[in-house]
């Protein structure tokens, strides 16, 4: 009799295993508003130099990597710039968004109607991003910038600013020409008002310009923000006060998750990290910076958002 019921309750506890949903089933989706598919740049195996992270170990095992782990931890979609999104993109075609970095653009007229012809071919699923002229010397409202906003808003093309901090010492390191001070996000202000309908939200979330970061947001509703690099690399309990200002402010539906993962792939698992572990964010807000907001900033229809929520 014993034995019956014994070999009973291990059916009824195989039944009730069986029937739990799998580590993937219960996995939500979450969109990457900043990622990065550079060449290896840096020593194999080296830390970065304020988390501790290790990088990859070439290009190949950095693109390895960095797509095994959009697939683990559910990132459905990614804003991707670098030289090897191609090659990203044809591993992984659903989940990259073509981001072109700028960096080194403002070549001229010919430049441009490049951009149209490629932007005209297939805008939805690109992305003019990383938009960087703050490491040319040039601040957001500089004169040179105006055709690509323009052009930007003109095709619908959604972009991606980067404000605020660089690497350490970017100055004395390969960016003479950066400057901390070009990174105001209220310099934005006038490029948002020739271009109302323009598609934009500031990388980094503008730090360190609290201030100016949510007077921005507060006069121009149509502006959002991604939280890339600042959820790794700033010291946590920075990190958060940061986050908790932009959201005690009132902008938890217009903040975006990023990971601004470059050479160290271990940096999109500490990014996510960063938001699960905010104590001071609902379970909706962690939802709405992971997937939601950014679902919303690039117009997913209802089929594609219900795609992504799949088992």
């Amino acid at each position: 009799m014993q034995t019956h019921i014994r070999l009973l309750s291990q059916a009824i506890l195989a039944l009730f295993f069986l029937s739990l949903p799998t580590a993937q089933a219960q996995r939500k989706p979450i969109i990457d508003m900043h990622l990065h598919a550079h060449d290896l740049f840096v020593a194999p195996g080296a830390p970065e130099p304020l988390s501790g992270v290790p990088a990859a170990r070439s290009t190949v095992d950095l693109r390895d990597r960095t797509l095994a782990a959009l697939k683990k931890h559910k990132i459905v979609l990614a804003v991707t710039s670098g030289p090897q999104t191609e090659s990203y993109r044809a591993a992984a075609p659903t989940r990259i968004i073509n981001g072109l970095s700028t960096t080194l653009l403002f070549g001229g007229g010919a430049e441009l109607e490049g951009l149209r012809a490629r932007f005209k071919k297939d805008a939805r699923s690109q992305a003019l991003a990383e938009f960087a002229p703050q490491y040319l010397g040039l601040p957001a409202n500089a004169p040179e910038l105006e055709p690509y906003f323009a052009l930007a808003e003109e095709l619908d093309v959604i972009v991606g600013m980067h404000l605020g901090l660089g690497p350490p010492g970017a100055a004395y390191a390969g960016h003479p020409k950066y400057r901390m001070a070009s990174a105001s996000p209220l310099l934005l202000e006038d490029v948002l008002v020739r271009h109302p309908k323009l598609r934009l939200y500031v990388m980094h979330a503008g730090w360190p310009f609290q201030d100016e970061m949510v007077g921005l947001l507060y006069a121009h509703p149509q502006v959002y923000v991604d939280i890339g690099v600042i959820n790794w690399v700033l010291p946590r309990p920075e990190f958060h006060k940061y986050l908790r200002r932009l959201v005690e402010a009132g902008f938890s539906k217009r903040i975006m998750h990023g990971s601004d993962q470059m050479q160290w792939p271990d940096a999109i698992r500490l990014s996510i990290e960063a938001i699960d572990s905010a104590s001071f964010l609902s379970r909706e807000q962690k939802r709405d910076i992971l997937y939601h907001n950014a679902a919303r900033f690039l117009r997913l229809s209802d089929a594609e958002i219900a795609n992504h929520h799949k088992p």
